[in-house]
């Protein structure tokens, strides 16, 4: 991945896939493209039905 830290305005975020299923169980998808040339990203986002959410990162 990354060895510095990057600030959130050198991020672009979209949506690639819209958030389906149910209230609670929600899971979508974000690409995450660094500026200049940087790597780009896929976010998966899931929710667990409890409150909380997993996420998992894979670099394109």
């Amino acid at each position: 991945m990354l060895s510095r830290p990057v600030a959130e305005s050198d991020v672009l975020m979209f949506v690639i896939q819209k958030p389906a299923g149910s209230t609670g169980w929600l899971a979508w998808r974000e690409m995450w493209i660094l500026k200049d040339d940087g790597p780009s990203f896929i976010m998966t986002f899931s929710e667990d039905g409890a409150g909380g959410a997993f996420f998992e990162i894979s670099q394109r």
